[in-house]
């Protein structure tokens, strides 16, 4: 999914008070401001309603955020990105032991991905204990 002109999108601007304020986007530019492998900058331009600039006291040339949801999948299992683990190219996690408390490694399939965050399409059931590895220091529960 993209941005596009029309779209409603969460505006967190740096003099606002009361957080985020909805907007809508009008323009967005044809060209990249800045360009890396994975990620392009590109400036938009994206009107507030008058009533909420006057209530909040924004001003022209305030700096702001803006935040989209582009894809949403509810009813998933996900764990933190630091529970999962590769051996070549399969995954696994650490899932808590039932009885001795001693994790054991489990094959889990991957979905999507986000910084945080890794969805668990086969292998964990919900509500399981999986290990996190805290700063290098090994699986912790």
């Amino acid at each position: 999914t993209k941005l596009a002109n029309g779209q409603v999108v969460k505006v967190m601007a740096d003099g606002a008070p009361d957080g985020e304020i909805n907007g809508v986007i009008r323009r967005i530019d044809s060209s990249p401001k800045s360009q890396g492998s994975l990620l392009s900058v590109y400036g938009l331009s994206v009107s507030i309603p008058q009533d909420v600039v006057k209530k909040m006291g924004l001003r022209d040339g305030y700096s702001a955020r803006i935040a989209k949801v582009l894809f949403e999948k509810p009813n998933v299992i996900t764990v933190p990105k630091s529970s999962l683990r590769r051996n070549g190219k399969d995954y696994f996690v650490l899932v808590a032991a039932s009885k001795d408390g001693v994790p054991s490694p489990r094959a889990v399939s991957v979905g999507l991905k986000t910084a945080s965050e890794v969805e668990i399409i086969k292998g964990l059931a919900e509500n399981e204990l999986v290990a996190i590895d805290i700063n290098g220091g090994g699986p912790t529960l």
